[in-house]
């Protein structure tokens, strides 16, 4: 089976160290499939989903500049449309994180 779908990013921007900002869900189902950091210098930006436990990405950065991809965790990914995100920053002062998202319900191609 194939399928086709969006991508949107959720930005956040401010200033967040040792705290954590809950954003809320612009009312769908998604699934995270990417997470980026600035800021940050030798600290670590989680991102939860509201009321679940598990982390959904975690971006450790080494330096104050925009830090490499976070690193998934595939089994919590998905969000309902009632459930918001929430980023956690400790060890640092972040100032931006930008999360990839990918509709939840991708049409399906037809294949040949």
């Amino acid at each position: 089976m194939a399928t086709i779908s969006s991508t949107f990013d959720i930005v956040w921007t401010g200033t967040l160290s040792g705290a954590a900002v809950t954003i809320t869900n612009p009312g769908r189902a998604f699934s995270v499939v990417g997470m980026t950091a600035a800021g940050g210098n030798s600290g670590t930006l989680t991102l939860t989903r509201s009321g679940v436990g598990g982390n959904v990405a975690v971006v450790s950065a080494t330096t104050a500049v925009p830090s490499p991809e976070g690193v998934i965790t595939p089994a919590n990914i998905e969000f309902t449309s009632a459930q918001n995100l929430v980023i956690t920053a400790a060890g640092a002062a972040f100032t931006r994180a930008v999360i990839t998202c990918q509709a939840a319900s991708a049409p399906e191609l037809a294949e040949s």
